[in-house]
């Protein structure tokens, strides 16, 4: 099959390289929609395992754009921590926060830069109506409160 000029995803092979990743898989020079080139395998392009430069792939995965602020980087953390973290264990979120779009709908009004997110009630689980934005100091300050009261 020739592959000048095929059109895979926002990729449009330019040339063979000359280069082989294995004998039957040669690497093609390649154009992105946004004109950047990047060299990409064969096997690669037609089974959609490259759609993209590095770049349009990174906007095309974060329609936010908010993927590199503290605010996403707390909601990865929250997500990844309930359930796994031993001291998460009992501890959800909403099924809608399971998108960042969804927890920054829900959160997004509220909060303020330096913030971290806070549960309300400890003994229930993340939810729009039982979290709060807090300064990292009230934070902290609230923790080692609740460390002391339970003693």
């Amino acid at each position: 099959m020739d592959m000048i000029t095929k059109v895979f995803n926002s990729l449009t092979v330019l040339s063979f390289t000359g280069k082989r990743y294995t004998d039957r898989d040669k690497i093609y020079l390649c154009e992105c929609l946004c004109s950047e080139q990047l060299e990409a395998r064969k096997f690669a392009l037609k089974n959609n395992r490259v759609k993209a430069c590095k770049t349009c792939a990174s906007k095309a995965r974060t329609k936010h754009g908010m993927a590199s602020t503290k605010v996403y980087k707390l909601w990865a953390r929250l997500k990844d921590r309930c359930g796994k973290d031993e001291a998460y264990k009992h501890v959800t979120y909403p099924a809608k926060w399971e998108t960042f779009e969804g927890f920054w709908e829900d959160m997004g009004a509220t909060h303020f830069e330096g913030a971290s997110i806070d549960r309300e009630n400890n003994e229930l689980s993340y939810s729009k109506d039982n979290c709060q934005w807090l300064t990292i100091s009230a934070h902290t300050t609230k923790s080692a409160h609740e460390r002391w009261s339970k003693k």
